[in-house]
């Protein structure tokens, strides 16, 4: 009986271990197919016309970094604009895009692209984000705010951004990534250390009990 229970022990510590082992290999293999980026703005030709890029590069997890922008603009929201299926939300897209891009483009050799997020009311207040390359120089928060705002008197008659309306802050997306990259999550993690060890405690004292 006691060797019974001791093999029972061994074969449920190569299961967990094979589960967890698992679970990690899922992990990192979702993390690799999510690191493809989105094709990068467009950019502006003349006042109306507007010809979009793609890009055929791969980042690797944790080789961006993303601040959060957001502005508003001296326009009439309209309901529609807070629909991203709407042809209203996605003009208002590519036109935010060909104007903020070149800003930061012009700039910052390390910036990659906008990523516009919604639109609020107020007038039209824009959530975006602005991604940059880490192995570049990456501006700080006030740095970022401070470009938009010294441009705002020069953007493109289309298209205005009140200049006082201007923040950026840090994203938590580089925090979340680098938790998440490691395999297993650390709540995961964290119950299978449990179930080890009640299981070992159960298992222990059954041979003792019976030995």
């Amino acid at each position: 009986m006691k060797l019974q229970m001791l093999m029972t022990l061994a074969f449920a510590f190569v299961v967990i271990d094979t589960s967890m082992a698992q679970n990690s290999t899922s992990a990192t293999n979702a993390t690799a197919n999510a690191t493809s980026p989105a094709p990068s703005g467009p950019t502006v030709t003349n006042a109306t016309t507007v010809t979009m890029t793609t890009s055929a590069t791969t980042e690797a997890p944790g080789s961006t970094t993303t601040l959060l922008l957001f502005f508003s603009s001296n326009e009439t929201f309209t309901s529609d604009l807070a629909d991203s299926n709407s042809n209203a939300f996605k003009a208002r897209v590519i036109l935010t895009k060909a104007v903020i891009e070149p800003v930061y483009r012009r700039a910052y050799a390390s910036f990659l692209r906008l990523v516009v997020l919604r639109f609020r009311r107020g007038s039209i207040v824009t959530d975006a984000e602005l991604v940059f390359n880490s192995s570049g120089t990456v501006p700080s928060a006030s740095e970022a705010a401070k470009t938009l705002q010294d441009a705002a008197a020069n953007l493109n008659s289309s298209f205005s951004v009140i200049a006082n309306s201007v923040n950026v802050t840090i994203s938590l997306t580089a925090t979340t990534v680098a938790a998440t990259t490691s395999g297993v999550s650390p709540v995961a993690g964290s119950v299978f250390t449990c179930f080890m060890v009640t299981l070992a405690s159960i298992l222990l004292t059954s041979v003792f009990r019976f030995s």
